[in-house]
């Protein structure tokens, strides 16, 4: 098929609005949304999505849900210890990510659940910064090992 003949046939799928229809194997979604958010699938249509951004209460342990929580902030204000990390709740698919930011008064020591893993060349870390900086940790699901794979860290903003 020719370019011509393709981009014919693509323009008789398009809208007056510049739509692609989700039957002729576009996503039917005319604009994505308030700034910042993201088109994501429900499963039948492609629907706009915030970032789910959840702060989670000062304690001695975090527990993130994967069905609410796309970013997940935590101030700790505990004294010098161990923060324990437990597994992630809900219902994640493959692919899916989570950042969690950390901002602690004092340096906490991680108790990993084993839900958690990280790599030959990015290990899960021991210890935050403290000193109210900032720590981030970027995580994927790998539903082939059932674990939550550490891609990304930073700490110390």
């Amino acid at each position: 098929m020719s370019i011509a003949t393709y981009l014919a046939k693509l323009a008789r799928g398009v809208s007056t609005q510049g739509v692609l229809g989700a039957s002729k194997g576009g996503t039917g979604v005319t604009a994505p949304g308030a700034a910042g958010n993201r088109l994501v699938s429900n499963g039948t249509d492609w629907v706009s999505q915030s970032t789910r951004i959840v702060d989670i209460t000062d304690a001695t342990s975090v527990t993130l849900n994967a069905d609410t929580t796309d970013v997940a902030l935590q101030t700790n204000t505990q004294a010098t210890g161990t923060l324990t990390i437990n597994a992630i709740t809900g219902s994640p698919v493959n692919g899916q990510k989570i950042i969690f930011r950390l901002k602690s008064t004092n340096v906490q020591t991680f108790s990993w659940n084993a839900a958690f893993q990280g790599s030959v060349d990015l290990v899960l870390p021991t210890a935050s910064t403290g000193g109210d900086k900032f720590d981030y940790f970027g995580f994927m699901y790998s539903s082939s090992t059932s674990k939550w794979h550490l891609i990304a860290k930073n700490f110390g903003y």
